[in-house]
């Protein structure tokens, strides 16, 4: 998820730890989502029924996840350094992915044109859903600057893939295919940690639209678990972070 720029001067010890300034903010906020993820994605990874059968690369994912996440969040404050961070996490999952069943993590050709199909309705439900969240409550979502217009539909498009491959097929993926848990509940905890990943960032902001990010979260795993096809979420994901910066 694109992240927002609204920060008051509060006590809130948790706002305080953030820091006030926009670089600041974005070093605490990765800092603290990586301490936060590492450590529950570790005790997922642990659970893994089948961890003896599992090649080496796929101990790294815990890395790779809490990387992508971190980039993700930060990658529109690192300049030029961000869409060759996000394309390296991006190529290092893929990696993990295909040496350990690629089916498995959604990544496949099966039902493409209905994950598609799938991706531009919820994505466009929730962009209209965010961009009515926006003009009620005065959110500002972050915008980029007009002079690298290119640059800023890539990163989007990076940070959507890094996302998806990061919750909605390595994390979504294991917990069905490998700890062996029920989809829905899976659904549920990936969705949970997504909403954990964006946590410093939008508590400091507006807590409030931490709910709208859970739900989309919900709705891209249900894409996923659907149609066993993680392109939807994807697209959906790109949409929902596109539409609302140009209303």
């Amino acid at each position: 998820m694109v992240v927002g720029s609204r920060l008051k001067s509060t006590n809130d010890p948790f706002q305080i730890l953030l820091g006030s300034s926009g670089k600041n903010t974005s070093f605490n906020m990765a800092l603290i989502s990586f301490v936060l993820l590492f450590l529950l994605i570790i005790l997922i990874w642990i659970a893994d029924k089948d961890r003896a059968q599992s090649a080496l690369s796929y101990r790294f994912g815990v890395f790779w996840v809490c990387l992508a996440v971190i980039s993700s969040n930060i990658s529109i404050g690192l300049g030029d350094f961000s869409i060759p961070i996000s394309i390296l996490t991006i190529c290092e999952m893929c990696i993990v992915i295909f040496k350990n069943g690629h089916k498995d993590f959604y990544v496949t050709k099966l039902k493409f044109s209905r994950s598609v199909i799938l991706g531009i309705l919820v994505g466009l439900l929730f962009s209209i859903l965010v961009i009515t969240f926006k003009h009620i409550s005065g959110f500002i979502l972050f915008t980029f600057a007009d002079d690298k217009l290119l640059a800023n539909l890539l990163t989007l498009l990076l940070i959507s893939i890094n996302e998806e491959l990061a919750f909605r097929s390595l994390i979504l993926g294991h917990l069905v295919s490998r700890v062996k848990v029920q989809p829905d509940l899976a659904n549920l905890i990936q969705a949970g940690l997504f909403t954990l990943a964006h946590l410093p960032k939008y508590y400091a902001d507006n807590p409030s639209f931490l709910l709208i990010v859970f739900l989309i979260a919900i709705a891209l795993g249900y894409i996923t678990l659907r149609t066993k096809n993680i392109t939807g979420a994807i697209v959906a994901h790109y949409l929902i972070n596109f539409l609302p910066l140009i209303t």
